[in-house]
């Protein structure tokens, strides 16, 4: 166990509980948070990115997302209200490295820092949503009828391997090979040990109405199939509870 003092995601996981937030996937190599606003039928996300050689440089954001589980596709903001510097920009207008972090170098400082994270987060993330669900909404409104057309076809009771079977026998193993390709690219899986799950959501993708234009694709530079892929993995796990 490291003995440098940081902040701690079990402490903040209990302190954003409190205000509806659950543990979701890593974000960009820090950790997250969500919770649903079922009034703007959008995600509200808690993000924590540290930096530094001991993790001692921290920073949190807030913002809004149409997934539950997976932080992609979150559009957010630096939650400036906790950092060190509340000014990221010089009087050029030009961004300045490392500002809107926060250094925690003491145990006292990570706890003291997690609590006013925690006091100001929820005000934060909800204000953000309103702002900005819209637009996310209409941006994301294709692929989301897309992705719920395929969950649709999908069975929560049924194991997902039997089901890429079942997917495989229907459309044959080239289908399969396509399939693994997508779910093995660089960047597609989000989630750690998540590989039957990104699998079958490939497998969807590919077999539905739109999968033989994303033969072939990458997902890193096509967006309509990235999307695709993400919401309807987002899905899966969240039938078995991730």
């Amino acid at each position: 166990m490291s003995k440098h003092p940081r902040v701690s995601e079990k402490r903040l996981s209990g302190l954003l509980a409190i205000s509806g937030f659950h543990r979701a996937a890593r974000w960009q190599g820090g950790f997250s948070w969500s919770r649903w606003n079922s009034l703007l039928d959008v995600s509200e996300w808690v993000l924590l990115g540290s930096a530094g050689k001991k993790d001692e440089a921290v920073s949190a954001s807030v913002g809004v997302g149409v997934t539950r589980t997976l932080a992609f596709g979150v559009d957010h903001r630096l939650l400036l209200e906790v950092a060190d510097v509340q000014e990221t920009l010089d009087e050029n207008g030009f961004w300045i490295p490392g500002r809107g972090r926060a250094i925690i170098d003491t145990t006292e400082r990570a706890t003291t820092w997690e609590r006013r994270c925690t006091e100001v987060a929820s005000a934060a993330a909800e204000s953000y949503a309103m702002r900005h669900a819209n637009e996310l909404l209409q941006r994301t409104l294709h692929a989301r009828q897309r992705a719920s057309d395929l969950l649709r076809r999908l069975d929560p009771k049924r194991p997902p391997l039997q089901q890429i079977q079942d997917l495989e026998t229907q459309c044959g193993s080239g289908f399969r090979k396509a399939s693994e390709r997508l779910a093995d690219w660089p960047g597609v899986m989000l989630v750690d040990d998540a590989e039957i799950t990104y699998l079958l959501a490939c497998c969807a993708v590919l077999s539905g109405n739109e999968g033989a234009a994303f033969i072939g694709q990458d997902p890193l530079k096509n967006d309509a199939l990235m999307w695709q892929i993400q919401l309807v993995a987002d899905g899966i796990l969240m039938w078995h509870g991730s």
